[in-house]
């Protein structure tokens, strides 16, 4: 065999692994959770257990951090995990007819570095928020539509586009940055006696381009700048404009907080301040209240002598509240917090 044939036969060979080795638009998702590969992002959820899905943290919840490792297509996902998918650079393509459900207690981060979830040809919505909650952020692109009865956050970071019909029932959608643009083609926004749902726009939202807006409520959409572009003939965006901030000092149950209301609809804007020093105040000892000791009969319903406090349900040993000590239960000694 002549050289120059052993050489391009070799060439031939390498191109052949090298593509094989790159996630082509027809091929399947992977997603690797704590470094295993899983072939879908159901499957990659499901190895989750149960009693790591969510618990308090910095973040008040276990974020499980999904990377989604090669573009592809997959069905309907349903879950009840609080996760972050950051698809990268990758294309993830729902099937026809398929969507991402986040059931009651579930949440998603969505993010990527110019990623897209494509929510394809079907009429579904390519991401459904029940009792949950959805945050898209960095640059990340959602071509599909999004239904939620639960808030809905576009992150100050955000980068990327998103496209589609958007659905709000009894909750909030909250666009704090525009990315590369926002554009909904038909807003639908419900709420039930007694509770609100509105689009709401930041002043660094950006351009928003909305064709259609499908509701009965006097102010579907909320800005706090007036800059807010592409509203349909006939509807305009009800500008806040807030009367003054009340601010509430930290109690032994909430933190401190500012409060600013919109005398023209009423919207309430709240501030935390989540300061060391601000997140609880002292219980009031001129409020708690005396509670003899209980002999411990039947078994495990008597208890010491101990002071509560009846907002926020702490027991001290001494009347001033300088001792906190746990639910007493029984005569054994008291245990302190």
């Amino acid at each position: 065999m002549r050289k120059s044939t052993k050489y391009f036969l070799l060439l031939a060979f390498l191109a052949l692994v090298s593509c094989s080795k790159t996630p082509g638009a027809d091929s399947d998702g992977v997603f690797s959770l704590d470094g295993v590969a899983y072939p879908d992002l159901q499957s990659a959820l499901d190895a989750v257990p149960d009693a790591e899905k969510t618990y308090e943290s910095g973040t008040g919840y276990k974020i499980v951090k999904l990377l989604g490792n090669a573009s592809g297509k997959g069905g309907s996902i349903k879950t009840n995990t609080v996760f972050e998918l950051d698809l990268g650079s990758y294309t993830y393509t729902l099937e026809d007819g398929s969507c991402i459900s986040l059931e009651d207690g579930a949440g998603m981060y969505l993010s990527g570095s110019g990623g897209c979830l494509d929510g394809g040809s079907g009429a579904d919505p390519a991401i459904c928020a029940g009792g949950s909650f959805l945050y898209i952020k960095g640059d990340v692109s959602i071509e599909g539509s999004v239904e939620s009865s639960s808030e809905v956050y576009v992150e100050e970071d955000f980068a990327g586009t998103l496209r589609g019909d958007v659905s709000l029932s009894d909750c909030f959608m909250k666009i704090l940055s525009g990315g590369k643009g926002v554009e909904i083609g038909n807003l639908s926004v419900s709420a039930s006696e007694g509770s609100e749902a509105a689009l709401c726009c930041s002043q660094k939202s950006g351009k928003v381009n909305i064709s259609a807006i499908n509701s009965a409520l006097p102010y579907p959409v909320w800005t706090d700048s007036g800059d807010l572009v592409g509203m349909p003939d006939g509807k305009k965006a009800h500008v806040h404009s807030y009367a003054g901030t009340v601010h509430h000092d930290a109690t032994c149950c909430t933190e401190a907080y500012d409060e600013k209301s919109c005398p023209v609809c009423g919207h309430v804007e709240t501030e935390y301040f989540y300061d060391e020093a601000d997140v609880t105040a002292p219980c009031p000892p001129e409020d708690l209240v005396h509670v003899e000791a209980v002999p411990d009969f039947p078994p495990q319903s008597g208890c010491v002598e101990h002071w509560q406090c009846p907002h926020c349900l702490k027991c001290y040993s001494d009347p001033e509240g300088k001792t906190e000590i746990n639910r007493l239960i029984g005569n054994s000694p008291w245990e302190i917090c």
